[in-house]
């Protein structure tokens, strides 16, 4: 029973969410000139996650299931996106350490974040 709990949790919380986050990344590599289609990817990523939340099953407790805590991150992650999205897109025209900074996060930081993140729930 409870290894079916997991394959659940796996394929109906689990993998919907990962799949996401990839989108997500991936809408980084926009060119900022689109930076309308880059936001409305990351905030409907967004969307779609906190959505999946409410379908999902909870157990009534009252502190945080591993379930809870991923859909945490994955709220925190997106959201880091959507910010720096924003702040390059504000600075785009001046090449500064903070657009950079926010570039290496996008496009290094970020993915290893979640690779170590989903390496860890998987383990």
């Amino acid at each position: 029973m409870l290894s079916r709990a997991r394959i659940d949790f796996f394929l109906k919380v689990f993998t919907p969410l990962l799949v996401i986050l990839i989108i997500t990344y991936f809408s980084v590599f926009i060119p900022l000139l689109r930076f309308e289609t880059l936001e409305a990817i990351q905030v409907t990523s967004l969307l779609a996650s906190i959505a999946l939340y409410f379908s999902a099953y909870k157990p009534e407790m009252e502190f945080a299931t591993i379930s809870d805590k991923i859909f945490i991150f994955t709220y925190v992650m997106i959201t880091s996106l959507i910010g720096t999205s924003i702040l390059r897109f504000v600075k785009r025209k001046k090449h500064n350490t903070e657009s950079r900074l926010a570039s290496i996060y996008q496009h290094f930081i970020f993915p290893i974040i979640v690779l170590a993140f989903t390496l860890a729930v998987v383990w």
